[in-house]
């Protein structure tokens, strides 16, 4: 049923031919002893969103997004992706059927480009092609592969173009609803949790972990939201103590124009939260210690929590039982 175990929840009502889903949700939410020892709380909690079906929490919006066009007669999608959201999608679409233009940053990491084409089920990687701008575009059956240094202009002008629908997280009203079903399963899975940290492009998932909890009638937890010192349009609110860089090792963080910007900070000030900007050292070590205390090789996007909790607890804030969002391999 994936997230459609909460379909009584949502405000929008899908009929269930059109319901898809890859078994998205549902994810473990555990507690790790040597992390918190580490850092020196008794709990930290992990939400296990890397284990979602194509690796990243995108599946649980992806999955209401496209499910809710599809019911309004749409079966042509554009999307711009650094990694995560376009690998979702390709498995969704193909579940469905229907015809998806993925347009990609020339730049995408190694470890992303592989898990597209295993995704989309293309045997031969010639990633020296791509990253000289030999390679442009790759169609496959429904699937229509773009690589640009301008994913989000061109994504944009295509689905113009053409009318198709643009699942753009940033300004779409339907991506925060699939994150909502996150809370309603930290609900069930822990009794008492004063934190979430949450890695944040556009706010989407914010928003539905927000929206989430109001559904249910729970008070939300503070909300820490985590971005980097590359692209922090929403973070630095909050946290001026970053030198920007150039550069990052989180690919996923990538809305500079953060349309949801007062949207997503009203609620994370509302909630009693705050944000953090963090740098790569910081990023790294987060994930060195998530490997090394949890056994858990994540990616430097999912590392964004620890590491916001770290600068969070050097900051003074009294933290006693965080949760932090995993939210891709």
């Amino acid at each position: 049923m994936g997230i459609w175990t909460y379909r009584h929840l949502f405000t929008k009502d899908v009929k269930p031919q059109f319901r898809l889903s890859l078994g998205e949700g549902n994810t473990p939410c555990t507690n790790c002893d040597k992390l918190a020892k580490h850092m020196g709380v008794k709990y930290v909690y992990l939400k296990r969103e890397d284990l979602n079906p194509t690796g990243s929490f995108k599946d649980r919006s992806i999955a209401f997004q496209i499910s809710a066009y599809l019911q309004s007669g749409k079966k042509d999608f554009v999307i711009s992706s650094s990694g995560n959201a376009a690998i979702s999608a390709i498995g969704y679409c193909r579940k469905a059927n229907c015809n998806l233009h993925v347009y990609i940053s020339d730049k995408i990491p190694d470890e992303k480009l592989i898990r597209v084409f295993e995704t989309a089920y293309i045997d031969e990687i010639d990633f020296t092609g791509i990253r000289s701008g030999e390679i442009k575009q790759i169609t496959k059956l429904d699937l229509t592969l773009n690589f640009t240094s301008r994913a989000k202009s061109d994504a944009l002008k295509f689905s113009r173009k053409k009318g198709f629908v643009y699942l753009r997280g940033s300004t779409d009203d339907l991506a925060p609803v699939g994150y909502k079903t996150i809370s309603y399963e930290l609900v069930k899975q822990v009794k008492q949790i004063d934190a979430i940290f949450i890695p944040c492009s556009s706010g989407a998932s914010t928003l539905g972990i927000y929206s989430g909890f109001y559904d249910v009638d729970k008070p939300c937890p503070r909300l820490h939201i985590v971005q980097t010192t590359k692209i922090h349009p929403i973070a630095s609110i909050y946290d001026q103590q970053y030198k920007k860089s150039e550069t990052s090792l989180s690919s996923a963080i990538s809305d500079r124009v953060a349309l949801r910007k007062d949207q997503v900070s009203n609620i994370v000030t509302k909630s009693g939260g705050t944000g953090w900007v963090v740098n790569d050292d910081e990023i790294d070590e987060a994930r060195r210690i998530l490997n090394e205390s949890c056994g858990i090789k994540t990616s430097y996007d999912s590392a964004l929590s620890l590491a916001g909790f770290k600068k969070a607890l050097l900051h003074n804030h009294n933290i006693k039982i965080p949760l932090l969002i995993l939210s891709g391999k």
